[in-house]
């Protein structure tokens, strides 16, 4: 594996009618295991550039990626300031 990413689509949407996603980032150099995770809007890439993490094995990379995307998917269709403040809704 040399690197691979994925979308995590919400069903947040933003004043500009925006689907807010999150893609997920998982790298490998020389034995060693980077992930990252990134906002998106509509697919284009949203906010400030992640930092990567490094693991020891591609599946605590994985594990990092997977659920920090999921605490902040969750975090952005419950937060009623954040909604209001974006002009959002949750379809």
């Amino acid at each position: 594996m040399e690197s691979f990413s994925t979308v995590i689509n919400s069903r947040v949407f933003d004043g500009k009618g925006r689907n807010v996603s999150y893609e997920v980032f998982m790298n490998e150099v020389d034995g060693k295991f980077y992930a990252a995770v990134q906002q998106t809007r509509d697919g284009k890439r949203f906010g400030t550039t992640p930092r990567c993490k490094e693991f020891e094995t591609f599946e605590q990379s994985k594990k990092y990626a997977y659920t920090t995307a999921k605490e902040r998917l969750s975090n952005i269709a419950t937060n009623k300031s954040w909604l209001i403040d974006n002009n959002a809704q949750v379809r």
